[in-house]
């Protein structure tokens, strides 16, 4: 799992200095972190190139725990419901 401390290191700061700039602009590491995996798996979802991509995979490179932890956290954020093709697979379709 991606940490506060992994980016802070790679962008050559301090974990604290990162908490703290995210906190003068009303944010921490989690909300942020929650809400670019959230907007990077919707544009999986809605691009063509990832048509064959099933959910549990765009979860997986998303960083999300697992399928269920991100269809909670895409209707959490977004409203957005996947929905199963007639096959039973997530796809890329939302509903």
């Amino acid at each position: 799992m991606l940490t506060a401390d992994d980016v802070a290191t790679a962008t050559g700061i301090e974990a604290q200095s990162l908490h703290e700039t995210l906190a003068s602009f009303g944010e921490s590491f989690g909300t942020v972190l929650a809400a670019t995996r959230v907007g990077i798996a919707k544009r999986m979802l809605m691009s063509r190139a990832f048509d064959e991509v099933g959910s549990e995979e765009i979860a997986a490179r998303c960083g999300f725990r697992d399928a269920i932890h991100f269809a909670q956290d895409l209707f959490s954020a977004t409203g957005l419901v996947l929905a199963s093709d007639p096959d039973g697979q997530n796809k890329r379709r939302l509903g």
